[in-house]
């Protein structure tokens, strides 16, 4: 049997043939500033409350923001997202867009304590109504274009606080459509 050494191995070396496709196969890391941390305040809680289902993860007292707030940071937490858990309920989740509401107190807050956290919170009504639905609940539905318009409230009143992004969850159709073609939402810092 005879080897030939003249037939040539072609080797294909597509994966590496740029700096983008070598970055975009190559073995990554993440850290604790890639990830954004839930963070749930209750207005009239005393001391943090362990949620059951989300190991590590408390309620805590509307007081305690801005020390929890210094903590992640020191961890190296660099993005937040606030879950209010108002005790100012009512039909149509009206705190929301209450410039002294909890949804405005928590984004202060937490940009007083460390102005370059970045706060994105939870556009959404659940925590804030009688009810617990996402929006205007009439006749065992939830009124979408009754909901878009009070969103959009919410929202300007986030950004106006000084939420850095919005994360819409009310799951509206048409919600973020609806927000992004407001001018007041994009408030300059």
């Amino acid at each position: 049997m005879t080897h030939s050494t003249s037939v040539p191995i072609k080797r294909i070396r597509r994966m590496r043939r740029t700096a983008n496709m070598r970055d975009l196969v190559r073995e990554h890391d993440f850290k604790l500033a890639d990830l954004i941390h839930p963070i749930f305040i209750e207005e009239t809680l005393t001391e943090a409350v362990p949620i059951s289902t989300m190991p590590g993860i408390s309620r805590i007292p509307e007081t305690m923001l801005a020390d929890e707030i210094h903590t992640l940071y020191k961890l190296g937490v660099r993005y937040v997202m606030p879950f209010g858990i108002s005790h100012t309920k009512d039909e149509i989740g009206s705190d929301t867009w209450n410039d002294n509401g909890l949804l405005a107190r928590m984004v202060k807050t937490i940009k007083a304590a460390c102005p370059d956290m970045m706060v994105i919170p939870d556009i959404c009504f659940c925590e804030y109504t009688t009810h617990g639905h996402c929006g205007v609940y009439h006749d065992e539905h939830v009124l979408n274009d009754e909901t878009l318009e009070l969103l959009v409230k919410q929202s300007v009143t986030a950004a106006k606080a000084g939420a850095d992004m919005l994360a819409p969850s009310a799951m509206m159709d048409g919600q973020v459509k609806r927000t992004t073609g407001q001018p007041n939402i994009f408030v300059l810092k």
